[in-house]
């Protein structure tokens, strides 16, 4: 009996010195783990570009103008002249588009008018008709002279192109004659031009309100005329072969400007596109910025162009969207909403990952210019560091000598060294087992080891599991209904 009582007073006084042992050891204080901030999204941003103020219709016009006076031309004393030679002389389109009753035309020969012209109108073309008179001996060379009142500029012909000769018919009314008037004003270089514009090349409707021109600079140098198939053709006004133009189109709907993507180059007497072949003109909004940037290794392995989704911002703004024209490869078309050389960052959505990645630094905005192309397009410099776009989800419970102490006021979580990666839900299930749930995030292109942490809320203590996990993007770890049971060691 004596031996009973000390097996019993024995086991006692050990439970009660392992008692005082674990009330003598403190608390652990609560850990506060939360996750590192993400830029997961639950859907498309949607993202769209910043709208551009409206703008009034511009009116665009070539500038003739010069400060000519209007001439007090007169016929000469045809007792002095009595030969004569006869002109039938038609403007060009350039300036017939102009012409006006107090327009004026006269033949020189040297600086002596040697006849002024009679307006005729034939079939709805207006005509000058000129008796250029002379004596029996002249061998000089007409130059005809046309004053524009429309634009205030007497306009003189190569006097070269015509030499005078007795009873000459220089143009008939059937045939008049085209004199180079342009050489001498203020647009010495005329070219032609004929394009074509698809339905679908602007956002906005057509309208007969419409505006189109050639520009140089911010100088308009053409006049459009619009062909019965609704292609257009110009006439292009160079002050010098070599000058670059656009083409800009003013819709009324939109009240907005759009520039041509190509450029084109004035040369005396050329011709861009035919009539037979005009050339399709594909526009930007004005003072745009055009960049081709494409995804690189390891996001091109993630990549859903059907539903992906990419946009430029800059100064906080989205300026403009992509359009995924293939091989990794976006074109960003960037209004010019914001100064030139403001810095200019990409986003880009992920669909398959959920996922917002940001290159923060990709160019300057510069207006009218274009950077990269769709062969050689610029690398989008991502940084992943600290980014952590994969899930892998897990659900855990407790097992050994800590299965009967879990609470759902404990904390789990899942952690690559130092750096939280996921937070578990603690639900109570069933027979009052406590389990963990959590969705742990991981690194694109890396082996990563997850360790878990449990601090035991009855207990006031930290645990840390003793083995270490292999995350593995879309693997389910355990489930609610089978948690995968972690052995735990004190910290």
């Amino acid at each position: 009996m004596m031996k009973h009582f000390n097996i019993i007073f024995l086991i006692a006084l050990s439970l009660s010195m392992a008692q005082c042992s674990s009330e003598d050891e403190p608390a652990t204080p609560r850990p506060d783990w939360s996750v590192a901030p993400e830029d997961f999204a639950n859907s498309n941003p949607g993202w769209t570009a910043a709208q551009e103020a409206s703008a009034n219709a511009p009116q665009w016009a070539v500038d003739f103008s010069g400060n000519d006076a209007a001439p007090s031309w007169t016929d000469p004393d045809k007792s002095v002249y009595p030969t004569s030679m006869t002109a039938v002389v038609r403007l060009v389109p350039a300036l017939e588009h102009f012409a006006a009753d107090a327009d004026q035309m006269a033949a020189f020969i040297g600086n002596e008018c040697r006849g002024v012209a009679q307006v005729v109108t034939v079939d709805g073309v207006k005509l000058f008709f000129i008796q250029v008179k002379a004596p029996s001996n002249e061998s000089g060379n007409v130059e005809f002279r046309y004053f524009s009142s429309h634009s205030g500029r007497i306009y003189k012909s190569a006097a070269s192109d015509v030499p005078y000769v007795i009873n000459k018919v220089y143009g008939t009314a059937d045939a008049p004659a085209y004199p180079n008037f342009l050489q001498s004003g203020k647009y010495s270089c005329i070219a032609k031009a004929y394009v074509t514009i698809a339905p679908d090349a602007l956002p906005h409707k057509a309208a007969q309100t419409d505006e189109i021109a050639a520009i140089v600079g911010d100088e308009c140098r053409s006049i459009a005329y619009v062909n019965a198939d609704g292609s257009y053709s110009f006439d292009i006004f160079g002050a010098k072969e070599g000058e670059s133009f656009r083409f800009k189109y003013y819709s009324a709907e939109g009240k907005c400007t759009y520039a041509s993507e190509q450029t084109f180059t004035i040369t005396n007497n050329g011709s861009i596109g035919s009539a037979d072949a005009p050339v399709a003109l594909t526009f930007v909004p004005n003072g745009s910025m055009t960049a081709y940037v494409a995804l690189t290794s390891p996001l091109t392995g993630y990549a859903d162009a059907a539903a992906d989704h990419l946009a430029a911002f800059a100064a906080g703004n989205c300026i403009g969207t992509g359009e995924y024209i293939g091989n990794s490869t976006y074109k960003l078309v960037m209004k010019g909403v914001v100064p030139d050389g403001t810095n200019i960052e990409v986003k880009y959505y992920n669909s398959k990952l959920g996922y917002i990645f940001t290159a923060p630094s990709v160019t300057s905005f510069a207006n009218n210019s274009v950077t990269g192309s769709a062969s050689q397009p610029k690398n989008l410099a991502i940084d992943l560091n600290g980014k952590h776009p994969l899930q892998m989800d897990a659900c855990f419970t407790l097992t050994g000598n800590l299965a009967n102490l879990g609470s759902t006021s404990d904390l789990m979580a899942a952690f690559v060294g130092n750096e939280c990666r996921g937070v578990a839900q603690v639900k109570t299930i069933g027979n009052s087992q406590t389990i963990y749930v959590m969705t742990i995030n991981g690194s694109i292109g890396a082996s990563e080891k997850i360790t878990l942490k449990y601090y035991s809320s009855r207990a006031q203590k930290l645990y840390e599991s003793q083995v270490a996990i292999t995350f593995e993007a879309g693997k389910q770890v355990g489930t609610e209904y089978a948690p995968t049971a972690i052995q735990f060691t004190q910290q």
